[in-house]
């Protein structure tokens, strides 16, 4: 039973351990391409939820585009 117990301890660890490196990986932008010259990924990724909000409030309030669906 305690051989399970920290075997169980150390996997749950480790995949933690991996787990908050791959988020700090994510959040820092390592993996993928680079974006091209001139733009701010952090300007347009905020952009897109500004237009994503207000397309939702519109179509919840009833005003522009097709309204509710």
């Amino acid at each position: 039973m305690a051989r399970f117990s920290s075997c169980f301890l150390i996997s749950a660890a480790v995949l933690m351990i991996l787990m908050v490196m791959g988020l700090a990986i994510h959040r820092s932008g390592k993996w993928g391409p680079p974006p091209p010259p001139g733009v701010d990924p952090g300007g347009q990724h905020r952009h897109q939820i500004i237009n994503l909000r207000q397309r939702v409030y519109s179509r919840v309030h009833g005003r522009g585009g097709r309204g509710r669906v």
